[in-house]
């Protein structure tokens, strides 16, 4: 009894300077730090962080302390020591994320693609899912895919589906109910692509093609309408390279304009719009600073003669029409687009603010439509030939409103929700009353027929009784109602509209979270740490990715040493005798 004793507090002793170690390694992932030095030797003046740290602990922890002063055979500073703790912290993660997802009724699959700073292919895969009224979309693992085909990548895909849905048999095949990426043709192809190949073992994983991919293709379409705007846009594009290439013309920048243009970035339609909103706002103090490097000292002859050049654009009527035409436009492009990449944006949500946002245009083309029109009635009352020489071109207004007509229609033919985003619409509280005296049949129709699963009739019922009621009509949203319904306990009563609300807040309508965790990848695998190993990649990824999450698991550190100490023989005790 007394040696099990002492064995105990033994273990409690080593367990306690793992916690330790445990500690830096989270704290290294979390910020995004190398944890690894040049050199890790004991009189390495550069040993990496992960040892500044537990130097740094042993200052403050006096057992700590004594552990790396006397300790013969562990320290925990080993690179295999430190891969062990990051696969068990990986593992102990990976297992909280799938109690999520045994417990959610569906889930929805995002994946993407992207090189890595040694030029490889690196897939994203994140899981949507709704858990505890809340919508999450959890990263879930970087991956080296075996090739570049559609076959290749759904492979990979479907093989992570067997462990998420734990059904190798196929038995949890109803759960996956959408799978979003990007346009590629690899990937959305209806007859070849990935999408079609994970809808043959998941027949009801409608595809979203990402709705931020689209409207950056919206945006490109509408700069790209007419051989005017395109010269505009080039003209912008000019003014972001001109500063963003020389300390010295940026010093004046900031020194005169006290503000930044952003820096070219031509294939996305974000750039276009806060170039535009910060040339408009800025074009005179822009004009004293080109003017300024036009006469400066010291500068080059090509410096001088960019910047007189770009004087006469902000000089130019035509390029000041396009300026303010665009001014007009682009706000409510970066607010769509800021709405898009929202984290657990719903269908519903998305239609309301593309219906907002297609309003604006509108606005926007019938000024351009009263603009046309004073000109078409100053031109007839101007001498014929003088109206012929203002005829030879096309009208600006005209133009401006093809620009516009361009962006509604390619709306209209990119944002044309499918039959099963439809069912978004069946919630939307604000025409509850006028649904309760005119039900909504057209999208209740093709709501039941992409989701079969659905019980038409009872689901029918339920909506009419939503419809009709005064405490469901005040509750505005997808994610509210269903919320609702559960804290008020009528989940046993609206179960086929539970069922069906789960499914609106699970389908997701963009990719932006794959993008979130590409740039993460970009952090932690720079040029200096090139050569990591998967597994590393993602543990450290998924410390920086979810830290919040990993805070939040109950007595996370503990668990991690109970599997660290499995995994292997260790030279130290970490585990209790009972």
């Amino acid at each position: 009894m007394r040696h099990k004793i002492k064995f105990n507090e033994d273990v409690e002793k080593n367990r306690h300077i793992l916690r330790r170690l445990i500690m830096c390694i989270k704290f290294c992932g979390a910020f995004e730090l190398a944890i690894r030095g040049h050199d890790e030797t004991l009189t390495s003046e550069n040993p990496g962080i992960y040892v500044g740290l537990i130097n740094f602990a042993a200052e403050l922890d006096a057992a700590l302390a004594i552990h790396m002063k006397g300790s013969q055979v562990f320290k925990g500073t080993s690179k295999s020591i430190q891969n062990d703790l990051l696969d068990a912290m990986l593992q102990i993660y990976k297992q909280e994320i799938l109690k999520e997802i045994k417990s959610a009724n569906f889930i929805a699959l995002e994946a993407d693609e992207t090189t890595d700073t040694s030029n490889n292919q690196q897939m994203v895969v994140i899981i949507r899912y709704v858990f505890n009224g809340q919508v999450f979309e959890r990263f879930w693992s970087f991956f080296k895919p075996g090739g570049h085909n559609a076959d290749a990548l759904a492979k990979t895909l479907l093989n992570e589906l067997q462990i998420i849905l734990n059904s190798p048999s196929g038995s949890d095949n109803n759960k996956l109910i959408a799978q979003s990426y990007d346009g590629a043709s690899v990937m959305s192809g209806k007859t070849n692509g990935v999408q079609a190949i994970i809808k043959r073992t998941f027949p009801h994983a409608h595809y979203i093609h990402c709705y931020a991919h689209q409207f950056n293709l919206i945006i490109q379409r509408a700069a790209q309408c007419h051989k005017d705007v395109k010269i505009f846009f080039a003209n912008l594009q000019s003014f972001s390279s001109f500063f963003s290439r020389s300390p010295k013309r940026t010093a004046i920048l900031d020194e005169i304009v006290k503000r930044r243009l952003p820096r070219a970035a031509p294939t996305r339609g974000i750039f276009k719009s806060r170039t535009v909103n910060t040339l408009f706002e800025h074009q005179d103090s822009i004009k004293e600073c080109l003017d300024k490097i036009s006469y400066e000292d010291g500068m080059d002859s090509v410096t001088i003669s960019e910047a007189s050049g770009l004087l006469k654009h902000l000089n130019c009527s035509e390029f000041l029409y396009w300026l303010k035409i665009f001014h007009f436009i682009m706000p409510h492009v970066e607010i769509l687009f800021n709405q898009i990449q929202m984290r657990g944006i719903d269908s519903a949500q998305l239609q309301k603010a593309i219906e907002q946002f297609q309003l604006q245009i509108i606005n926007i083309r019938n000024l351009t439509n009263s603009t046309d029109n004073n000109n078409q009635q100053r031109n007839n009352e101007e001498p014929a030939r003088k109206r012929q020489k203002m005829t030879a071109g096309e009208d600006k207004a005209v133009i401006a409103k093809e620009v516009c007509d361009t962006i509604l229609s390619q709306i209209s033919d990119r944002f044309d929700f499918n039959d099963h985003l439809s069912a978004a619409k069946l919630f939307d509280s604000q025409n509850f009353k006028t649904y309760s005296h005119s039900f909504p049949q057209k999208y209740f129709d093709e709501t039941v027929r992409s989701y079969p699963k659905l019980d038409s009739v009872k689901l029918k019922s339920e909506l009419s009784v939503i419809y009709e009621r005064d405490d469901m009509c005040d509750v505005g949203g997808v994610l509210p109602l269903l919320v609702f319904i559960a804290d008020n306990n009528l989940k046993n009563v609206l179960t086929e509209t539970y069922k069906l609300l789960d499914i609106i807040c699970t389908t997701p309508m963009s990719t932006a979270e794959c993008e979130r965790c590409f740039s993460t990848l970009k952090r932690i695998k720079t040029f200096l740490r090139s050569t990591m190993s998967e597994d590393r990649l993602n543990a450290l990824a998924v410390l920086s990715i979810e830290k919040k999450f990993i805070r939040s698991i109950p007595d996370f550190d503990n668990k991690v040493i109970d599997v660290f100490s499995n995994m292997k023989n260790r030279r130290m005790d970490f585990m209790y005798k009972k």
